[in-house]
């Protein structure tokens, strides 16, 4: 485990190092002509760890939060013809207490940049919720559109069977599908959603999203995907490219998600925050249950969790993640972190990713408060990272909610004895639903 790197004793925030690397980016950009009239922003995928961007020597705005997206309105601050975009990142910010993950640790833009032309008003989010009836031979779809607009205007449906088949067009926001064909790993099936803003008559903005259905449940001490308990066999994964550090590229998660399939694993942790959109997109359309996690580990000072003060940096994280992700139907349960002890603050997570999403079950390993395991609170699990074999036959079964193995076979060196022993246990098991241990692509950065 990891301290701080810019204060390994117990940092007290919001002291931060007077050596603080800053990497400078800067390019031109030119808006083309036909973007004129409409709402222009820069967006960022990925960056460590505090970002100021300013465009045409002005600040546009300030952004913390490494591995959620960060977007910018810079209409405002635009000119005629070329414009220069500077954006200042620095190694560390006040977010760098809340990311104390054990990886290898290196700052920087690492995910696309992208400049996003939407109209005026329109489509904000789009939230796809699915429900299955008693014998899941017929599902609803609900399609919750939110249109920020001071006129007239109305989204239009257009939604596609697995195999193209247009199966509705038209305004209503609930659709009834016969005989659906129900996503899982085994068996990731995707319908299409297109999603088009009308305006006057005419097309304005159009969207698709994926659309997997299935049923997510926990019944006693199980975890249940479309009615049939699920063994999830997985891996913990770090974004981390032997030649590029953490600027992972697209047929590097490809490679990952193949090499998992080919070995059986059916289930991804995205130890310790959420990974690339492309990657999700991926686990949806080749089949991997994900445990979506959010970027937030205050390892070396937990005390943190407890401070009201932190509670709007806390929640903001968990809220992006869950806004960004909540239309994946790979993604199965939300994690509201990893390694961050107790504290309070992680009551109103958990309560931010119910009220977002209430269709899945919420998974906390780090509050321990009468057991000698976590999930004890702020978590529909129960929740263990390497126990040895007594602990294994003492807390796997008998359980009033399912207990998750969030990691429990640790792959570096010569440190996978009693694989074996640990299934013969799981298998056995009424409450366990094994989980994951590190991926063999980080063996160096642990978990």
């Amino acid at each position: 485990n990891q301290p701080y790197d810019f204060q390994p004793s117990n940092p007290q925030p919001p002291h931060l190092p007077e050596a603080n690397p800053v990497g400078v980016y800067q390019r031109d950009i030119e808006i083309p002509s036909n973007w004129d009239g409409r709402d222009i922003y820069l967006r960022l995928e990925g960056a460590k760890s505090g970002v100021y961007v300013y465009l045409n020597g002005k600040e546009v705005g300030y952004s913390e939060d490494s591995k959620n997206p960060a977007e910018f309105l810079i209409n405002k601050y635009l000119q005629p013809g070329k414009n220069s975009l500077v954006v200042k990142c620095f190694r560390y910010s006040t977010g760098s207490y809340l990311e104390c993950q054990d990886m290898f640790r290196m700052s920087g833009i690492f995910r696309d940049v992208n400049l996003l032309s939407l109209p005026h008003s329109g489509i904000e989010d789009i939230y796809v919720t699915t429900a299955l009836n008693e014998d899941m031979t017929g599902a609803r779809v609900k399609i919750d559109t939110r249109i920020i607009s001071d006129v007239a205007k109305e989204a239009h449906y257009k939604f596609y069977s697995p195999t193209g088949e247009l199966l509705y067009s038209g305004t209503d926001s609930v659709i009834e599908v016969a005989e659906p064909q129900l996503w899982s790993a085994e068996n990731p099936a995707l319908y299409r959603l297109d999603v088009v803003q009308m305006s006057g008559g005419a097309e304005e903005m159009a969207l698709s999203v994926p659309v997997g259905i299935r049923k997510v449940e926990i019944k006693g001490s199980l975890l249940y995907v479309n009615g049939k308990r699920v063994w999830l066999k997985g891996v913990n994964r770090h974004d981390t490219s032997p030649v590029n550090g953490r600027a992972v590229t697209t047929e590097e998660m490809l490679q990952d998600v193949v090499m998992m399939k080919r070995n059986n694993v059916n289930t991804l942790r995205t130890s310790h925050y959420p990974v690339n959109s492309r990657m999700m997109a991926m686990c949806d359309y080749y089949g991997l249950y994900v445990c979506d996690e959010a970027d937030l580990e205050d390892h070396a000072n937990q005390s943190i969790s407890g401070m009201e003060s932190w509670v709007p940096a806390f929640v903001d994280r968990v809220n992006r993640m869950v806004l960004r992700d909540r239309n994946h139907p790979s993604v199965i349960i939300w994690s509201l972190g990893n390694e961050c002890g107790n504290g309070s603050n992680f009551a109103r997570c958990y309560e931010e990713a119910k009220q977002l999403d209430p269709t899945r079950p919420v998974h906390y390993e780090g509050t321990r408060f009468d057991k000698d395991y976590g999930g004890n609170a702020y978590s529909d699990f129960y929740s263990k990272m390497y126990p040895g074999q007594g602990g294994m036959h003492r807390t796997t079964s008998n359980l009033d909610k399912p207990m998750f193995l969030c990691e429990y076979a640790h792959a570096m060196g010569n440190a996978m004895g009693n694989f074996k022993e640990y299934w013969d246990v799981i298998e056995q098991s009424n409450s366990c639903l094994l989980y994951t241990s590190p991926s063999p692509r980080d063996l160096s950065t642990s978990r």
